[in-house]
């Protein structure tokens, strides 16, 4: 995964538009095989709304932005995260066979 360059102070609204697959793609490397692969999206968008601690994407966030963010900020975020990592899922026949990266590679 590539690391991003943040200006502290940044905006989170900014900060999304521009690394939109900076979190998702490192959760995808971790977890990808062991997780999601042979699910279904239903099952994925299970996994990743109720089960899934997102403790670690709001406080990268933060770390990266140089602030603490709010609750509308936090749920913002996690939206915004279980949207980037569906669409970097590859499905087939309804089935996750994959993922693409940051610059287009398909890992399975």
């Amino acid at each position: 995964m590539a690391k991003t360059t943040v200006k502290k102070g940044q905006d989170l609204t900014d900060f999304l538009a521009k690394y939109d697959s900076y979190f998702s793609e490192g959760h995808l490397m971790s977890w990808f095989t062991s997780q999601y692969l042979g699910l279904t999206k239903t099952e994925i968008k299970y996994k990743l709304e109720r089960e899934h601690d997102n403790t670690g994407e709001t406080e990268n966030a933060e770390q990266e932005i140089g602030r603490k963010l709010t609750d509308k900020e936090i749920e913002k975020l996690e939206k915004r995260f279980f949207k980037a990592v569906y669409k970097a899922i590859e499905f087939k026949r309804g089935i996750a066979i994959g993922y693409y990266d940051s610059i287009g590679n398909f890992n399975h």
